[in-house]
């Protein structure tokens, strides 16, 4: 399995499997065009690359919160999912254990401190 962990701007969170079909699977999940973000090495946020178009433009807290640590102001729009970085062949790698769990963490903080 190849985990990846889709987050909405509703904080509901999806466990994925794209070990097969990535790039169907991921434009479904972003809902169009993907756009990866590299984060660090073992972490990359992949979102809508028109989130501007989308039909429901809502903004992603977590997604946004991430890119604001690379030094961005953009504020990113829609579901993002979130992948392991890259193999020394370009493949995308799925997230790791813990990196999964504590993403997860994240969102439920996250949710709780902004939905309460």
């Amino acid at each position: 399995m190849k985990k990846a962990l889709k987050v909405t701007p509703e904080f509901e969170t999806e466990l994925m499997d794209v070990e097969d079909n990535f790039l169907s699977k991921m434009q479904e999940a972003v809902g169009g065009l993907i756009q990866p973000i590299d984060y660090n090495e073992t972490l990359t946020i992949w979102v809508n690359e028109e989130f501007y178009s989308l039909e429901n433009p809502t903004a992603n807290f977590i997604a946004t919160t991430f890119y604001s640590n690379l030094g961005s102001n953009q504020v990113l729009l829609g579901n993002a999912v979130f992948t392991g970085g890259t193999d020394e062949n370009g493949e995308v790698i799925g997230l790791d254990d813990e990196t999964y769990e504590q993403l997860l963490e994240v969102v439920a903080e996250a949710k709780r401190l902004v939905v309460a």
